[in-house]
């Protein structure tokens, strides 16, 4: 179980270090980073099933060897904070472009339909 669980921490651990070095980039691609987080999710639900199976064979978890795991889940855990504040900063540009683009179109309207420009929006 040891092996299983360390393997599959391991591997959220890596996605999730893609997902964040993807959301560092300039431009993220949103298509890469929802493949990614599918296959993130696959781990997860597998990390839940273990615990699940853990918990009904009510088998003693072997301290010293979940010790050895905690660097995995602290680690999990940091990269984690990271990825959902990068989102937050990916989400707030989203909305400042889209203001920005409807602020842009309606100048441009008021350029082609109106006499004299209306530069209000200024």
């Amino acid at each position: 179980m040891y092996d299983q669980l360390e393997h599959t921490i391991t591997s959220v651990n890596e996605i999730s270090e893609l997902i964040l070095k993807e959301l560092k980039a300039k431009e993220p691609r949103l298509d890469y980073l929802k493949n990614e987080f599918k296959n993130r999710k696959v781990y997860l639900l597998r990390l839940d099933v273990i615990k699940t199976e853990q918990e009904q064979n009510k088998a003693a978890l072997d301290i010293d060897k979940m010790e050895v795991l905690r660097p995995l889940f602290d680690l999990f855990a940091s990269i984690n904070k990271e990825i959902v504040s990068k989102m937050a900063a990916l989400k707030e540009r989203q909305f400042e472009r889209v203001a920005s683009a409807r602020k842009q179109r309606k100048v441009q309207k008021s350029y082609v339909t109106a006499p004299t420009p209306n530069i209000h929006h200024f």
